[in-house]
């Protein structure tokens, strides 16, 4: 669970998005959660190029950060490790939906990888426990 002060927090929202990255991974596993974003169903993106992207965030407090700068009519919703790699990952894999993680409204650098590479990353994460 996100035990984080509010100095650890702001530092991550202004870290580069390969280090929100790196975080998120090893808090993922950690923390055994992830968090999305929901409103009668998961809510996702289009990128540049018209590609579906899921968001997916290591805490909900990001999550909160992210409505309260965007706007957004939704709300965060907790996504546990296993339904993540066993179902959404696979399914969204399946779908050709990439995954954005730890995005921050204000920053453009939000890593965004295919979901089994990020499945791969989490899997790889999970052998070091």
């Amino acid at each position: 669970m996100l035990e984080l002060n509010e100095q650890q927090i702001k530092h991550l929202l202004e870290t580069d998005g390969r280090s929100r990255y790196e975080f998120s991974i090893k808090k993922i596993v950690d923390w055994e959660e992830a968090w999305g974003l929901y409103n009668d169903g998961w809510i996702m993106f289009e990128d540049s190029k018209g590609n579906m992207v899921f968001p997916i965030w290591p805490a909900k407090d990001f999550v909160e950060h992210y409505i309260k700068q965007t706007n957004k009519d939704c709300v965060p919703k907790q996504i546990f490790l296993d339904n993540l790699m066993d179902d959404l990952l696979p399914d969204l894999d399946d779908d050709n939906i990439g995954v954005g993680v730890f995005d921050i409204p204000e920053r453009e650098d939000t890593p965004v990888l295919k979901a089994k590479d990020f499945l791969r990353d989490l899997e790889y994460e999970c052998s070091k426990y």
